[in-house]
This record gives C-alpha cells, sequence and structure tokens, in this order.
C-alpha cells in the first residue's frame, strides 16, 4: 500500500506584495511557511538589464521583517525570500 505525504501549509513558503513605499519611511515584509533561516532580497525588474537587487539581508529567523526605503519615489519593487531549503518565492510588485 503505498502513502502519500502532503506538504503542510507551514511548509509552503509565500510572501506578500509590500504596500506602496515611500523615500526615507519604514516598509514591512510579511513571509510565511518555509524553514529559518531566510533571505530576503529586495529587487528592481529593469526590463533590459534583468533584475538588480537592491537590498539583501540574511540569517532572518522570522516574519514580519521591516526596512528602510531608500530608493526614489515610484521605483517598482519586488519581494523574493528564501529560506534554509532553498525554497523562493517572490511577491508582485510594489510602487
Amino acid at each position: 500500500m503505498a502513502s502519500l505525504n502532503f506538504a503542510s501549509s507551514q511548509d509552503v513558503l509565500d510572501v506578500s506584495s509590500p504596500t506602496p513605499l515611500a523615500s526615507c519611511q519604514p516598509a514591512v515584509a510579511n513571509f510565511i511557511g518555509g524553514k529559518p533561516p531566510y533571505i530576503l532580497r529586495i529587487s528592481n525588474h529593469i526590463s533590459a538589464n534583468g533584475t538588480v537587487v537592491l537590498h539583501q539581508y540574511q540569517n532572518l529567523s522570522s516574519s514580519p521583517y521591516q526596512w528602510t526605503v531608500e530608493e526614489q519615489p515610484n521605483t517598482e519593487v519586488r519581494l523574493n525570500i528564501t529560506d534554509s531549503q532553498g525554497a523562493t518565492t517572490l511577491s508582485s510588485k510594489a510602487p
């Protein structure tokens, strides 16, 4: 008899899209699931040049994570979170 293994919802890594960002103001990354520690990358997608990582924060143990926005107004960013098992997920764009 075969057994089936299902991943629990806590194993599935997910990151929420950040709210609109404002320069020099705090912003929050919310993520769930996966296994700590986490790496959070804040990136900007430039179509001609690919993705540019603007900031990277390592060894995060839990959500939420707060940082200060350094980008200019109207810069679109995405949050990319990677857990200790190598699972990665990407948020939608935030204005």
